[in-house]
């Protein structure tokens, strides 16, 4: 049986790889030129080194950081604490996720840890937000799907979740398709 090296790979470093080579060859073009064919094949030949690809959900794959942002807010209206915003929420979220909730003002002696994520989660999973992927997800999952690479998801969201918000038919949360 063969070793695959896992990777847990972000959308953004792919983005970066390409943008790297964009801004060597900045001069030469302009903004709306398409990357050379030899950019391509580096690019192309640098993901081929990878056999499996597993990818994270939630901000990765999923466009969900309003969600968060409001998802919680909800929670923090609730108790009259300061609401959060994109800029709070990028400096304080951390894990272990209790610190997170702290940082936030959730008092644990008032509530448990355990009531207050089992509700946020019941309000992440309403239906009421509107779940989206972040542009150009399908289009580089299909051209990793198009050169054998197998893909997964790695992801502590539910997987209803998941399958209701993923539009690919490249990757789906049990593996390539």
């Amino acid at each position: 049986m063969a070793i695959y090296f896992v990777l847990i790979f972000s959308i953004f470093a792919l983005y970066r790889n390409v943008h790297m080579v964009y801004n060597l060859n900045a001069n030469r073009r302009s903004k709306t030129t398409a990357i050379s064919s030899d950019e391509k094949t580096m690019i192309r030949d640098s993901i081929k080194t990878y056999k499996h690809i597993i990818w994270d959900w939630n901000g990765t794959l999923l466009d969900d950081v309003q969600i968060v942002i409001d998802a919680m807010n909800t929670l923090l209206k609730r108790r009259n604490l300061p609401l959060l915003d994109a800029n709070k929420y990028k400096n304080i979220f951390t894990f272990p996720v209790k610190d997170y909730y702290a940082k936030l003002g959730f008092d644990f002696s008032l509530e448990p840890f355990e009531k207050l994520t089992t509700e946020y989660i019941s309000e992440f999973n309403s239906c009421k937000y509107q779940f989206r992927l972040h542009d150009k997800v399908d289009e580089i999952l299909n051209r990793i799907n198009n050169l054998g690479i197998s893909q997964s998801i790695l992801s502590a969201s539910q997987e209803q979740v998941k399958e209701t918000s993923l539009h690919s038919d490249k990757i789906s949360s049990k593996g390539r398709k």
